[in-house]
């Protein structure tokens, strides 16, 4: 999966992003309604940022492709003053939202 998402993020296209969504809704660690964003929310506001990081790290790849945890991310890093992986991660939510908008219009069909 790890593979799947550096070439998605080397040359993105949809083609890579489907594929990436596609194998971790196959996944038996994909949760859709887990409850890690919210936590990951909580020990942001607490400045608990490496076990934020931890979070993320140990839903893989249940988060992989949600742009609110690589926002998440990015304050992680911004807290612990690494502004090169806080702009990294921006990006890849902006790259990710980019995405997850030409998957549909937002309706039902």
């Amino acid at each position: 999966m790890q593979e799947l998402f550096v070439r998605f993020l080397e040359k993105p296209s949809l083609e890579k992003f489907l594929e990436i969504r596609k194998n971790i809704i196959q996944s038996d660690r994909y949760f859709p309604y887990s409850k890690e964003i919210s936590d990951m929310s909580n020990c942001l506001e607490e400045k608990e940022y490496a076990t934020a990081r931890e979070i993320f790290l140990n839903t893989f790849p249940n988060l992989l492709l949600c742009p609110s945890a690589h926002l998440m991310l990015s304050y992680v890093y911004k807290g612990q003053g690494n502004e090169k992986l806080a702009e990294f991660e921006e990006h890849v939510m902006l790259l990710l939202v980019h995405f997850i908008m030409q998957t549909g219009d937002g309706t039902e069909s």
